[in-house]
């Protein structure tokens, strides 16, 4: 499930009314959303320290 269908499911039905299943889809795909915002978050400060490096 990606973002932008979890975006259109909680418009239209409310945590509380999904099944485990969709609960447990949902949590996957906010996992893996943070785990992809914490390495670009990474690479970034990685990013930084070469450019302080190269100076």
């Amino acid at each position: 499930m990606d973002l932008q269908k979890i975006v259109e499911k909680r418009k239209s039905k409310l945590l509380e009314d999904m099944s485990f299943n969709e609960l447990k889809e949902y949590i996957e795909t906010l996992e893996k959303a943070i785990f992809n915002i914490s390495s670009v978050k990474q690479s970034l400060e990685l990013i930084g320290e070469v450019q302080k490096l190269i100076k």
